[in-house]
């Protein structure tokens, strides 16, 4: 068969020659350009995003320019799938691509076999279809550049990319931090009844809609106070850590423990995780030395997050009902701080990390953020209800991640908030000696979700 290919070459020429419209100069043109290495359309290049202009002030929120915000959503889905359209032609020009170069090596292979042909015929159906096939490859790949040019070119008239549009800019520090003191002030007045003063409050707000810049305001952000059960944030996080380094065997129970201590805010449940993240038990006291490297053990999750640049924070200690007993009693009283300590500031930075996929891995943080998802609109008896701190603040359609915590001097909260108008953020906010006053942190809350819905809707208007 091999001489049936070497006699196909004659034939090619010759039908080639004969029904091609082309000159004889333009076909030998033609011919060369089949063998010469095919040009790639390259990919154009995005712009640098231009740093956001400074956002006006608060503003009440325009179902105007809502509508219009939505209506740029779809501009930004339609620009998305047009470039992944343009992905989808690039790859099927690359793979006419390497067709055509395989016609082309097969040709030539075929050009070598001509020095030892023998006196065997090739049939007149196999060289049609062999110039059939390099037709319809080179048809194919001209119609797929002349597409990809079109989409380019369409490309290239829109002055600003639809998502620089869609994507509500963050406020500013100041406006931020503007935000925070009227929510405190709002908070202190409503309260003013029941005594509450601002050594009492503390609360971190994160900005989120621009994931790589967030931006930061606080109330006493860096002031250490007791966490209760918020603390068991940091535990997951830990162990999830523990889990990537192969530090801890991932069981069915460590699985069950995690969901617990996160979802149902299990003080058991974090025992046990806390016992296998720093390879100590509960039990009776100790002698000096042994209780010595007991309590250096204890602290292996604090020097994690001394690592990673956390301040001012205290993490070693169980959360107890009814109060600890044996060596943990003896190293409360041994060792300085006697128990967990927390600023919002950390708890807000280590939730943002959470919720921007840092915190560990991407896949990792996927896996804690489930078990942090509150339903907001659930129907419950409980007062306590982790969704209920927070969440009776969220306007419908609103979503909810949070751990809260709870003791009889305290209450606090830690949540990532989005909105249906698309504002997304982290509200960290501590209690102190009100904890039977369940209004305190939805009514920052309110104060802060009205301000970041005017700003949202005002960035939004300005970018049309």
């Amino acid at each position: 068969m091999r001489t049936h290919f070497v006699r196909a070459l004659l034939w090619i020429s010759v039908v080639l020659l004969t029904t091609s419209p082309l000159s004889l100069p333009a076909q030998r043109h033609a011919a060369e350009a089949l063998q010469a290495p095919r040009p790639r359309v390259a990919r154009k290049p995005k712009a640098p995003k231009p740093e956001p202009p400074p956002v006006a002030a608060v503003e009440p929120i325009d179902a105007s320019a809502a509508a219009a915000a939505a209506e740029r959503y779809e501009a930004e889905e339609r620009y998305r799938h047009l470039n992944a359209t343009l992905e989808e032609l690039q790859a099927t020009l690359e793979a006419q691509h390497n067709r055509i170069d395989s016609l082309v090596s097969e040709l030539k292979g075929l050009r070598e076999e001509d020095t030892r042909a023998d006196t065997q015929q090739v049939s007149h159906e196999e060289i049609k279809e062999l110039v059939e096939r390099l037709r319809e490859a080179d048809q194919k790949r001209e119609a797929d550049r002349k597409l990809i040019l079109e989409e380019i070119a369409k490309l290239a008239k829109a002055s600003t990319p639809p998502e620089e549009l869609s994507r509500p800019e963050p406020l500013g520090c100041e406006q931020l931090q503007a935000l925070v003191e009227k929510s405190v002030q709002v908070t202190l007045r409503q309260f003013a009844d029941k005594k509450l003063t601002t050594n009492q409050l503390a609360l971190t707000l994160v900005d989120l809609r621009d994931p790589q810049h967030p931006v930061q305001a606080n109330f006493r952000g860096e002031e250490q106070v007791y966490p209760a059960s918020v603390v068991k944030l940091f535990y997951l996080v830990a162990a999830q850590h523990w889990l990537e380094d192969g530090e801890l065997e991932d069981t069915a129970e460590l699985r069950r423990a995690l969901r617990d201590m996160i979802a149902d805010s299990s003080n058991e449940a974090t025992h046990y995780i806390l016992d296998l993240l720093t390879g100590t038990t509960s039990g009776p006291e100790l002698p000096p030395a042994e209780l010595a490297q007991w309590h250096d053990k204890r602290n292996a999750v604090n020097r994690y997050f001394a690592s990673l640049g956390y301040t001012n924070i205290n993490v070693n200690k169980k959360p107890w009902c009814e109060g600890p007993y044996g060596r943990e009693s003896q190293a409360i009283k041994a060792y300085k701080p006697n128990r967990n300590l927390l600023t919002t500031d950390a708890t807000a930075r280590l939730l943002a990390e959470v919720v921007t996929g840092k915190a560990v891995c991407a896949k990792r943080a996927a896996e804690m953020m489930d078990l942090l998802q509150r339903d907001p609109a659930a129907k419950t008896g409980d007062p306590d209800d982790q969704a209920k701190f927070t969440g009776p603040a969220l306007p419908p359609g609103a979503k909810l991640w949070s751990k809260a915590g709870w003791t009889s001097q305290t209450r606090h909260d830690a949540a990532y908030i989005e909105l249906p108008n698309g504002a997304k953020f982290v509200l960290v906010v501590f209690t102190v000696d009100h904890a039977n006053e369940r209004e305190i942190i939805p009514t920052v809350a309110r104060v802060v979700i009205e301000g970041m819905s005017a700003a949202t809707v005002r960035a939004s208007a300005s970018a049309r």
